[in-house]
């Protein structure tokens, strides 16, 4: 678990305010589940604003979330690439709905289908923020205004108030803030421990700068991931289904990859089916490949970056 101190979740919602430039004029949706560090942010981000909020736990798939859309006056929408890939295929106008002012990007890279289609909506006049966040910093980290969408496709902007990035040695994205979390926690007793990080995040995250200070984020140095928006520990699975075959787990274009070893036994069986209901994604997110051996370094440790290669390779 995160430990959010009241300082980083009041400092953070200070942050998403400024950002998305809120008022009093404002209201929100929750379209996001507010267990997750994107969707509470947006309720703070608001409340701090003196800005509400319309309660729903109604799909963006449901015709009856729209209307609750109109009727109350909606004027944003928060989603992660799953919403917006599905609102494009239910060819989502917001024209039609007069009240919205903007849409909000976070929790992953858009696929370049969604991505095109969010800048023609742009041209067309809805504001749309890219964001980039971890719970480890109480919610947003960047912000890419409207007005660089367009020209700076897949950039995730600039750092929030008070905030700063920088990429290190490794290329590893670092951000430091005082809505950094104090650290970790794996029983109660780790509530009451001291602030370990002082306010600096080595995300996990690889990426760069272009030349006008804009961040792009490339790939991930970690095993913790996110699937449909949401935070998975790849090495955490390969432990569940470890005693039933050799797998590697790797994660990409919002699928959970899940390589065997042809050479060992395998016995995953209903495994996956009870793998997709625990991390509450459809059966078809779940890809399971067989490859000759796994890629391994001089250590014996897998090297996960070849997977695709190999993928390929097997497919041929």
């Amino acid at each position: 678990m995160v430990r959010l101190s009241r300082e980083n979740i009041s400092v953070a919602a200070e942050q998403v305010m400024r950002a998305l430039g809120l008022n009093a004029s404002h209201r929100a949706i929750t379209a996001l589940p507010l267990n997750f560090v994107f969707g509470l942010s947006v309720v703070h981000g608001h409340l701090k604003a003196g800005a509400s909020l319309v309660l729903t736990s109604r799909s963006v798939q449901d015709r009856a979330f729209w209307r609750l859309v109109d009727e109350t006056k909606t004027t944003s929408l928060a989603g992660v690439p799953w919403t917006y890939g599905m609102l494009r295929s239910l060819s989502f106008d917001p024209a039609r709905h007069a009240s919205l002012r903007y849409l909000s990007l976070s929790g992953g890279a858009l696929e370049p289908a969604s991505l095109a289609w969010l800048k023609a909506l742009g041209s067309a006049g809805i504001d749309i923020f890219s964001m980039y966040g971890q719970t480890e910093a109480a919610g947003r980290m960047c912000v890419l205004p409207p007005r660089y969408f367009s020209v700076k496709a897949g950039s995730v902007g600039e750092p929030v108030a008070g905030g700063t990035i920088r990429c290190d040695d490794d290329g590893q994205i670092v951000f430091q803030g005082p809505n950094v979390m104090l650290g970790y926690a794996t029983r109660r007793e780790d509530l009451t421990d001291f602030d370990d990080l002082q306010g600096k995040l080595a995300t996990g995250d690889c990426g760069y700068f272009d030349a006008d200070g804009f961040l792009y984020i490339t790939g991930r140095i970690s095993r913790i991931a996110k699937l449909l928006g949401s935070r998975i520990d790849l090495d955490e699975i390969e432990r569940f289904l470890g005693d039933a075959a050799s797998v590697a787990v790797t994660c990409e274009d919002d699928n959970l990859r899940i390589f065997v070893e042809s050479r060992g036994p395998s016995e995953l069986g209903g495994k996956i089916a009870e793998l997709a209901q625990r991390l509450h994604v459809p059966s078809h997110c779940v890809v399971v490949s067989t490859v000759p051996e796994f890629p391994r370094n001089e250590r014996g440790k897998i090297r996960y970056a070849e997977f695709r290669q190999a993928e390929n390779s097997t497919a041929r």
